[in-house]
């Protein structure tokens, strides 16, 4: 049953965080939408349309993959038994590994690298942080001393 809720966990931290990603990537596609006649499969098309779109538009997606980073690892670690390291640290690579996959297939400044890579980890290491045993104990979260 351990095993099975530690799966569990890493499931529910990959899926968590990549809904997460994907409210703040449709929010931001809401903001700063295509042109109705763009080929989203046109590889030339799409590198000139994301040409035009402002800086503000890549650091919401920066954003979001932060956000994303940091809800895959603390739900991971949260749900898990003894909120092992682990099911947050899988998420974790599971998220950067899709971050990298996503920079790769689809164009981007060549400064979201280092800054999307830094914050997935920055966020990630939040997640963990904020949900190590101990981090608020049963007391404080129902107001005893």
């Amino acid at each position: 049953m351990r095993i099975l809720r530690s799966v569990l966990a890493v499931v529910a931290g990959i899926v968590s965080g990549g809904l997460t990603v994907a409210v703040v990537e449709v929010m931001n596609s809401l903001a700063f939408p295509p042109p109705e006649e763009l080929d989203l499969s046109d590889q030339a098309a799409l590198m000139k349309w994301i040409q035009t779109l402002p800086v503000t538009a890549f650091v919401v997606v920066v954003l979001g993959w932060m956000l994303g980073g940091f809800v895959a690892t603390y739900v991971g670690r949260r749900v898990a038994p003894d909120r092992m390291v682990q099911s947050g640290i899988i998420p974790l690579v599971v998220f950067l590994a899709a971050t990298v996959m996503n920079l790769f297939t689809i164009p981007h400044p060549w400064w979201m690298w280092p800054v999307g890579l830094i914050l997935v980890l920055v966020g990630g290491g939040c997640g963990l942080l904020l949900s190590r045993p101990g981090s608020v104990s049963r007391d404080q979260r129902i107001g005893r001393e």
